[in-house]
């Protein structure tokens, strides 16, 4: 399942303007663009699957805030995923 959200946020990746990579998330095209480079640094990660499980739901709802246009939101989001993908 992590491989479909990784393909849609692709496929949403590829139809935004690109994001500028040091510059802050402003926008829901950079919003999208976070989401997925937040779901291919998951792909290298030997997670459990309950911890995957957990990611995924973390990553539908950024995406979800960031079509929103909620993108404060979504970022805070962000930093909750980049916990869990990090801990131990």
């Amino acid at each position: 399942m992590l491989k479909s959200i990784a393909a849609v946020l692709a496929l949403s990746a590829f139809l935004a303007a690109p994001a500028l990579a040091q510059a802050p998330v402003q926008d829901a095209n950079q919003c999208v663009q976070a989401a997925y480079d937040l779901a291919q640094s998951i792909e290298g990660k030997q997670l459990g699957n309950e911890r995957l499980d957990k990611i995924e739901d973390l990553l539908e709802k950024m995406e979800d805030l960031c079509d929103a246009d909620k993108v404060a939101e979504a970022m805070d989001l962000a930093k909750d995923i980049e916990s869990e993908m990090n801990a131990q």
